[in-house]
């Protein structure tokens, strides 16, 4: 509980009720200091207690009540000797690229929920294998809101397996609930096929009230603002209005999704004035089919950065012509700026 070999005494009796109720216990050297002035027969009380619970500790482990006390440093690669299994591992996966794949678990009354991050920028599939059986696992995918069952799956041994595909850096969760009465649509993996490209005559819009040029900036290459020669452009930060229009010419409106490629750091999409959602993490798709028309279109993209740049700016400035300040400018010393903006390839994509 210290690194000096202190333990309290209500400290030492929790850890020996736990141990008598059946919890394994690591410990280090025995403790040797009971904090503060203690009369005799609470030190009595305590040395006993600390006497009991480090009984054996020329032993690596030993067998207190229901528990056991294991001796520090544990050597042991995984706790499979003490009756722990890992709670999530990747059975098809090497250490490496079981490292690239970032994972968290928490528990509600009736549900148990995974969030699965894949670290890598490629598009990736893979075996995931949890420490539960008995529940039925569903996949939740936080950008459309939309939960569906997933197709490949089956339990071994008291574990659950699910295949699971992630786009490049694309996270979400599998959430695994009791013998579910739910519907779903079968998580079948979603193939996409790029139909039109829309990355020329762009129109962008800066506000200058954060410092951002006042006419509009027309492009036929969308570009990353902090690499601009253009001050007002380079360290702006706040919201841009990109704008175009384009003539759909797909055969028709159904499953058509707009991929933004890359964006820095989220967007909010609308076509033909009607809300296409909002976006702010991989992969940047959205679904379009109900704002789409065929024929002529126009396309709105409100694309929004961090403060960074323009604080690294306005370093640079006069304190009076300085939009931001920070009670810390000495971090921002030698740092980069950040890329900002819509970086794309913008595309649409029909879902086969």
């Amino acid at each position: 509980m210290a690194p000096n070999k202190m333990l309290s005494l209500a400290s030492a009796e929790k850890i020996l009720q736990l141990l008598k109720d059946g919890a394994t216990i690591f410990v280090d050297e025995k403790p040797n200091i009971q904090p503060g002035i203690q009369s005799e027969i609470d030190q009595k009380k305590w040395q006993n207690i600390i006497d009991e619970i480090w009984n054996n500790s020329n032993s690596s482990t030993w067998k207190i009540g229901k528990g056991t006390v294991v001796k520090l440093p544990y050597l042991g690669s995984d706790f499979a000797s003490i009756g722990i299994t890992q709670d999530v591992y990747f059975p098809s996966l090497n250490r490496a690229d079981s490292e690239t794949l970032a994972w968290t678990h928490r528990k509600s009354n009736t549900e148990d929920i995974y969030f699965i991050s894949n670290q890598k920028a490629e598009k990736r599939s893979f075996d995931t294998s949890f420490r539960i059986s008995g529940k039925v696992p569903q996949w939740y995918n936080p950008v459309t809101d939309q939960t569906s069952a997933l197709a490949n799956w089956k339990i071994e041994n008291g574990r659950t397996i699910v295949s699971i595909t992630l786009e490049a850096n694309e996270s979400g969760f599998v959430i695994f609930k009791e013998g579910t009465k739910e519907v779903l649509a079968k998580g079948k993996i979603a193939e996409f096929e790029k139909v039109q490209v829309l990355d020329e005559n762009w129109e962008l819009q800066f506000d200058p009230e954060f410092k951002g040029p006042k006419e509009v900036v027309k492009t036929n290459k969308l570009f990353d603002w902090s690499t601009s020669g253009n001050d007002q452009i380079k360290y702006y930060s706040g919201t841009v209005i990109y704008k175009k229009e384009f003539v759909w010419k797909g055969k028709d409106t159904n499953k058509i999704w707009l991929d933004l490629g890359e964006i820095s750091n989220m967007a909010e999409i609308s076509i033909n004035g009607k809300d296409c959602g909002t976006l702010w993490t991989f992969p940047f798709k959205t679904d379009i089919s109900k704002a789409l028309q065929k024929g002529k279109n126009s396309i709105e993209i409100k694309v929004t950065n961090t403060w960074a740049n323009r604080l690294i700016g306005d370093q640079k400035l006069p304190k009076e012509e300085r939009l931001t300040w920070t009670t810390a400018p000495f971090r921002l010393e030698g740092e980069p700026l950040l890329k900002a903006g819509l970086l794309g390839p913008v595309t649409i994509l029909q879902e086969k």
